[in-house]
């Protein structure tokens, strides 16, 4: 399993060239230590809202789908958070004594002379950064919108560098979005379904905004989601708000073990 360091989620490129800098590096590491903390027990211990990330570009429900597949995975996957959260854990134990960082260390470099540095698989990486962009979302007038600001009541962090990881965690996020939906493209067990939805769903589709941002059509992404989420016999259901009622309307739908064919869309 392939696995990145924790430290690339923060997009540091800065270099460590005195102690100043090397503080500013350990205050940004605590704060992927906190929301890595926080993004794995509040996955352990159920919270599914604390992922509702806000990326901007309509997408939510493949992050759903995603999201359940986790959950799916069971005490595979909760075990491997625990272990990942126990070495965190370490490092946010540790009394840190800073090495003379030497002229121009990359920060990456730095982190891994003080012992900070763990890892993290993509599943993990995932969870981490749907919750930072839950974190830092607000509604207002019915419209979410992202506030990075909400970071430096965590850990000191600076404004600038908040709105950049915002910024860069929802290109990536938006990235790890459409690598999903291909890889369940894939995994379709009816031919024709596949040959259709790995062609609408293949790199030649992929749609960019002027932030970076990536997507795959709207039609072909939930297609995959829906097939796939059939054949995993997952359940899907509806909160419906009307104008005409003050209460939501809740509709549970279940594959039915009646209907072998795939459905014709």
């Amino acid at each position: 399993m392939s696995t990145i360091n924790g430290s690339s989620l923060l997009f540091l490129k800065n270099k460590i060239e005195n102690f100043k800098d090397a503080n500013e590096a350990y205050k940004k590491f605590n704060l992927l230590i906190a929301l890595t903390e926080e993004a794995f027990t509040h996955f352990l211990e159920g919270k599914l809202g604390s992922f509702d990330a806000l990326v901007g570009e309509n997408a939510c429900e493949l992050r759903a789908a995603y999201l359940l597949d986790l959950v799916d995975q069971g005490k595979a996957f909760n075990d491997t958070l625990k272990e990942t959260l126990m070495k965190v854990q370490e490092i946010k134990g540790k009394i840190i004594n800073f090495k003379d960082p030497a002229n121009y260390i990359e920060v990456g470099a730095f982190y891994q002379k003080n012992g900070l540095e763990f890892e993290l698989t993509k599943d993990q990486t995932f969870l981490i950064q749907s919750y930072l962009l839950t974190k830092t979302k607000i509604t207002e007038k019915q419209a979410d919108r992202s506030n990075p600001s909400l970071l430096c009541s965590m850990v000191d962090v600076g404004k600038n560098f908040s709105k950049n990881l915002v910024n860069e965690t929802q290109k990536t996020l938006s990235k790890a979005s459409v690598a999903y939906i291909q890889e369940e493209a894939e995994k379709i067990s009816e031919c024709n379904h596949q040959e259709m939805l790995t062609t609408f769903t293949a790199d030649s589709m992929i749609m960019k905004d002027n932030t970076g941002k990536v997507a795959l059509p709207c039609y072909f992404a939930l297609k995959t989601v829906l097939l796939r989420m059939w054949e995993k016999k997952q359940l899907i259901l509806y909160k419906i708000h009307t104008n005409s009622s003050t209460h939501p309307l809740f509709l549970l739908f279940e594959p039915s073990e009646c209907h072998r064919r795939l459905p014709e869309w």
